[in-house]
Parts: structure tokens; C-alpha cells; sequence
């Protein structure tokens, strides 16, 4: 089984980076984030070193400099971290998040409409499931 990729938010911040580009270097990573962070390269690298070792990303060998590529998509790591976000903090209950979500802000009709739309095709998929 595949083990689960826990990302830090300096981590998604340069994730988000990579998502929206092929490849970068370290040095237009820095540059890219300058007016967000005070990260130097070293700060950049040692966290680029952190998300290799989560298999998150790899550096592309036949380039030089060295550029770094996204190996794993947006969905994945949100898909992974919202799974880990709704264990953690509503013990893996999904009414209880979306009870808290829903009295915690106001909801337009499109964003309800949005809801039952997903609310239905899951209630779909469990019935195609469960005739099988």
C-alpha cells in the first residue's frame, strides 16, 4: 500500500509552484516566492530534498541546472490531505465536517446546489455498488 504524503505549508506553497509549471530551478523557485516568503536558496533546497524523500517530487537529471518536477498531481495531494484533515480533526466523520463547515459559513444556493449534485452521485454510486 501505497503510504500517505503529508505535506507542511511551506511544502504546498512550493508544490503549488511546481503544478503550475513543467519544471523550475531552485533559483527561480526563490525568485517565484520572494514577494511571499524571505526563503533563500538553502531554505528552498533543503525543502525540495524533504518532498524527494516524500517521492513528491523528483529532480529532472537531464537538465542543468538542476530542475525540479511535480511527481504526484494536485488531486492526489489534496485528495491525501483532506482524507488525513477529516481523520484527525472529525475522526474520519463526514457529517460532522460538513455540519461544521455549513454553520460556519454562509452557503449561496449554487454552493448548496453544488453539494446535493455531489451528494447524489454518491448516493448513485453506492447503489450501482451494492447491486453488484
Amino acid at each position: 500500500m501505497k503510504e500517505m504524503i503529508s505535506l507542511s505549508n511551506g511544502e504546498w506553497k512550493l508544490m503549488k509552484l511546481l503544478w503550475g509549471n513543467e519544471t523550475m530551478t531552485v533559483g527561480q523557485m526563490v525568485d517565484a516566492l520572494a514577494g511571499d516568503t524571505d526563503w533563500n536558496k538553502n531554505t528552498v533546497f533543503t525543502m525540495l530534498k524533504r518532498l524527494e524523500e516524500k517521492q513528491a517530487i523528483a529532480m529532472v537529471t537531464t537538465r542543468r541546472p538542476q530542475q525540479y518536477a511535480a511527481v504526484i498531481t494536485r488531486e492526489e495531494a489534496a485528495r491525501e490531505e483532506t482524507s488525513s484533515f477529516l481523520t484527525r480533526v472529525y475522526d474520519g466523520n463526514l457529517k460532522m465536517f460538513v455540519s461544521a463547515l455549513s454553520g460556519n459559513c454562509e452557503l449561496s444556493q449554487e454552493e448548496i446546489n453544488e453539494l446535493r449534485d455531489m451528494l447524489n452521485q454518491a448516493e448513485s454510486r453506492l447503489s450501482r455498488s451494492e447491486e453488484r
